[in-house]
């Protein structure tokens, strides 16, 4: 809650009471917090605990999908039916926490339910802590033809990504839709998470993998006696 000062303010303020030993209950979908926070955490889903154990392992299952329904999805559904997502490393398969840089393939299955004609697929990354988008492009940004759908095809669609962004919970937003018309046959939001490590920034989004060197131009004379 609250801008990026007030957040930073809280979290002093919740490790100072850690630090004190007090027991604090800390309910969140920000999965970086968590792990900065928590020791222990459980994982919810509708209503029931799906998991609990070390922040490290519940997040890792929360990321596998581990539970179903534990993303909460905003689906609509007019023809199309998206039957799997996800997000995979093609580094470190079965990785759930990924580092700047690492190739990532995010993963829809789409089944039709009728004749679908000229369908356009999108990728838009967010934030997960704030939404802000950093990233959104659609299957012809790419140089893919819309899809032609028959009754009960089914068409996986994959974006292949290098991950150039910094620490944190990223969310996958897509929605196949024709273009013309603007009609959406379905859409997921966010339809995958994915978490990034690192520990070399102090803050922003975009992974620039700087190089610093710094030289000596001219020397100067001590004041020392």
């Amino acid at each position: 809650m609250g801008d990026t000062e007030f957040q930073e303010k809280c979290v002093v303020r919740m490790k100072e009471f850690l630090e004190r030993g007090v027991a604090i209950v800390f309910v969140s979908h920000n999965l970086s917090a968590i792990l900065d926070l928590c020791g222990r955490s459980v994982l919810m889903s509708r209503g029931g605990v799906v998991l609990e154990g070390a922040s490290h392992d519940v997040v890792s299952a929360y990321l596998s999908g581990a539970g179903a329904g534990t993303v909460a999805a905003h689906d609509r559904n007019e023809g199309l039916v998206a039957v799997a997502t996800g997000v995979q490393s093609l580094d470190d398969a079965g990785a759930a926490f990924h580092s700047p840089g690492s190739a990532l393939r995010f993963v829809t299955r789409y089944r039709s339910n009728r004749e679908i004609v000229d369908v356009v697929f999108t990728f838009i990354v967010k934030d997960a802590r704030t939404g802000m988008a950093v990233y959104a492009a659609d299957s012809t940004y790419v140089g893919l033809p819309p899809v032609q759908f028959h009754t009960g095809d089914t068409v996986e669609v994959s974006f292949d990504f290098r991950c150039n962004l910094l620490k944190g919970t990223y969310s996958i937003d897509t929605h196949a839709y024709h273009p013309r018309s603007a009609i959406v046959f379905e859409s997921k939001t966010p339809a995958a998470f994915f978490q990034v490590t690192e520990n070399e920034s102090h803050s922003g989004t975009t992974a620039l993998f700087p190089r610093c060197s710094i030289s000596r131009l001219e020397a100067g004379h001590s004041s020392g006696s």
